[in-house]
């Protein structure tokens, strides 16, 4: 029973990659079930078994993303706890921008992440999951900014930042440079002392 559990997600997650690979080259108007399941090399009953619909897809490839990018911070963090080292904004800050940069460096997750977020504002179930998500990630980066001393910590405007950050990067790659990231976002992080 575990092993066809194991297998189940395995292919479920394959379908997700391929959804964010099609997403990520044609955009979400590209995004079909069989353009899915030619580029999971899979059959189309095997896409339209996991998920009926393309906002489905479209919903838990972007869970996807956002469950990936947790868990890169959460092993950031950990690392740092293991070494003894101390959690500073600096480093939180260089943890995000690795990460923006792992997504460009893909060829297409940051760009797939951008077409969902395009997609969201169309989406009511899409918008009120990144709301939740953008609401908890805002929460606890201002809970981390409190705990290193900073009294008005305002993480919606560091998502805003990063977000427009991240966008401009795909539009005019040649100008924006991700090690600079890091620097820009601790000059609004110094402003909430």
């Amino acid at each position: 029973m575990e092993k066809k559990q194991k297998k189940k997600n395995l292919s479920r997650d394959h379908i997700l990659e391929s959804a964010l690979k099609v997403i990520g080259a044609e955009g979400m108007s590209g995004l079909t079930h069989r353009s899915v399941a030619a580029k999971a090399n899979v059959a189309h009953s095997t896409v339209s078994y996991y998920f009926r619909t393309i906002d489905e897809i479209a919903s838990n490839a972007f869970k996807k993303i956002r469950q990936e990018n947790r868990n890169f911070m959460d092993e950031q963090n950990a690392s740092l706890a293991d070494t003894g080292k101390k959690r500073t904004p600096r480093k939180l800050m260089e943890f995000a921008a690795e990460i923006s940069k792992n997504e460009y460096d893909s060829g297409y997750i940051l760009q797939a992440e951008q077409e969902l977020l395009l997609y969201s504002t169309k989406n009511e179930q899409l918008r009120a999951e990144n709301k939740e998500h953008v609401t908890k990630g805002c929460a606890v980066f201002d809970d981390f900014l409190r705990e290193c001393g900073y009294k008005n910590p305002n993480g919606l405007l560091i998502h805003a930042f990063w977000s427009g950050y991240e966008k401009s990067a795909l539009e005019m790659p040649e100008i924006y440079d991700f090690s600079d990231v890091a620097d820009q976002a601790m000059q609004i992080i110094k402003t909430f002392r």
